[in-house]
């Protein structure tokens, strides 16, 4: 009996910490969400899905959508990190309703708000040498059991008249006081709580700096202060993270302000599994779409939303299950809902297959576009030229590379070392086409003609003399789109080079 009664109340409290995870799950009313970014390197697929999720957050529920250049750490920046930044989303499509706010020009609110904390004793100056606090840091890794925070709180312990006095002239940072790390609900991963670990023979704390030595806010107060004034409703970033949380959510508390929902996603990671970074020099995002990929935004936009995010039909609307979405698909279908955990490897196969697919979906809408990203990509020809061989061909090409291989194929000088043997009746037959082919004004004409007088073999003999016997392109398509004068020439040349 008192077994069952057990497994009923544990049944009954696995039910409520669902019914909690699933109303961190809900956003009800419009939800302001931002999109961070620190230009020390150029985005990755990684950071565009972050911003993404932001995205499709606020749209979705009709709210905003927010930039915020986090550029404070002024010794990393990297020049033209910015303008890549506002490139990468103008080319994905998504389009801010607020910013982009820089928080280099925001120092006069940041230091507003810390003199707020100095005041109610959350914040404190620090004197202490750059020498002193490495040998802290030193220590504290040697203490068994060792401790999260490092700092002995020395400074802490100054009077107010002190500390500024000495703040006049001497170098200084500014420290939030850190008891113990507050617990929080992710809307993914539910409740969080870590232990503020200390040896009680050597009580150390984990005071983080929030001004540096400089002046300049350190990520984690900035970050906080912007939220909180941007009255950001929801944050959705990469789960490595969570572990700053708790030092978030205590800023918030010391400010007596509601934090925002926080939603840390999984990682995205390499196809060999290796976590994606700007500081590995992984490849940025707008450099897909150049050689050898050419892949359009849409693609990249509609594959980066299913890496830890699908449809579902848990909520109220009814979604496809189709995997192809344009970004207006995604902006009514997502949910927090629909999101995953878990590290991801990304599958680039799936890419090209979505990126196919939005090819063949421009050219019914935007077939000038397409045109344009052809000419560009095999520029060996007009714009006008261009838009008649692509429509010769339209049907067979799904991708730019499609373009490109037929291209290159029906172009590239015939070196016919293959030849037939002279005398043979391909031989004799190839002649007496090379001698008839002057007397027709079209490509349609003469290789009817062919195929009229020499059945299925004369389509091998024009495949031969145009194509040197390459593959993969029709020999009608390949004659069209190089003209009857070109035809003449390479067929009367294969006559030639044979004899």
């Amino acid at each position: 009996m008192a077994k069952a009664n057990l497994g009923r109340l544990l049944a009954q409290q696995a039910h409520k910490l669902k019914d909690l995870n699933k109303s961190a799950l809900d956003v009800i009313s419009p939800a302001r969400t931002r999109f961070a970014p620190s230009p020390t390197g150029f985005m990755h697929l990684g950071s565009l899905r972050t911003c993404l999720y932001n995205y499709l957050l606020a749209k979705s529920t009709k709210g905003q959508f927010i930039l915020r250049i986090e550029d404070t750490d002024r010794k990393r920046l990297v020049p033209k990190a910015e303008n890549n930044i506002l490139q990468t989303l103008k080319w994905a499509g998504l389009e801010i309703d607020e910013g982009p706010y820089y928080q280099s020009q925001r120092k006069h609110i940041y230091h507003e708000y810390v003199n707020k904390l100095l005041e109610s004793g959350h914040a404190y100056r620090c004197f202490c040498s750059s020498d002193r606090l490495d040998k802290l840091t030193a220590s504290a890794k040697k203490l068994k059991p060792d401790s999260s925070g490092s700092y002995d709180r020395k400074c802490s312990h100054l009077d107010s008249e002190t500390s500024f006095k000495r703040a006049l002239n001497e170098p200084f940072v500014i420290r939030f006081k850190l008891d113990s790390y507050p617990s929080f609900t992710d809307a993914l991963h539910g409740n969080v709580h870590r232990e503020l670990q200390t040896n009680m023979n050597d009580i150390r704390y984990d005071d983080f700096v929030i001004i540096k030595s400089d002046g300049m806010p350190t990520y984690h107060f900035a970050n906080v202060v912007d939220d909180m004034l941007m009255c950001i409703t929801h944050v959705i970033r990469g789960e490595e993270w969570i572990a700053s949380t708790p030092k978030h959510i205590a800023l918030y508390n010391a400010f007596n302000a509601k934090s925002p929902t926080f939603v840390h996603i999984p990682l995205l990671a390499s196809e060999d599994g290796r976590k994606l970074s700007k500081r590995s020099n992984d490849e940025g995002v707008l450099s897909l779409s150049g050689e050898p990929n050419y892949y359009e935004p849409e693609a990249v936009v509609n594959f980066l939303a299913l890496q830890g995010w699908s449809p579902t039909r848990s909520n109220k609307s009814g979604y496809s299950d189709s995997d192809v979405m344009l970004l207006k698909d995604l902006e009514t279908k997502f949910s927090l809902h629909g999101l995953t955990k878990g590290l991801i490897k990304l599958d680039f196969n799936k890419l090209r297959y979505l990126n196919r697919a939005h090819f063949d979906i421009l050219k019914q809408y935007n077939l000038d576009r397409v045109i344009c990203q052809c000419h560009k990509a095999w520029p060996h020809s007009t714009l006008a030229e261009c838009e008649r061989m692509f429509t010769i061909l339209s049907s067979r090409i799904h991708d730019v590379n499609d373009y490109i291989h037929y291209m290159n194929s029906i172009f590239a000088k015939p070196e016919y070392k293959n030849r037939f043997d002279e005398g043979s009746p391909s031989f004799n037959a190839l002649k007496e086409i090379s001698g008839q082919i002057s007397s027709f004004k079209s490509v349609e004409d003469f290789v009817e003609y062919v195929r009229t007088t020499y059945g299925p073999k004369g389509q091998q003999y024009l495949r031969y003399a145009i194509l040197d016997n390459r593959s993969g392109v029709p020999v009608l398509e390949a004659a069209k789109i190089l003209g009857m004068d070109r035809v003449i020439e390479r067929v009367k040349k294969a006559v030639e080079i044979i004899n």
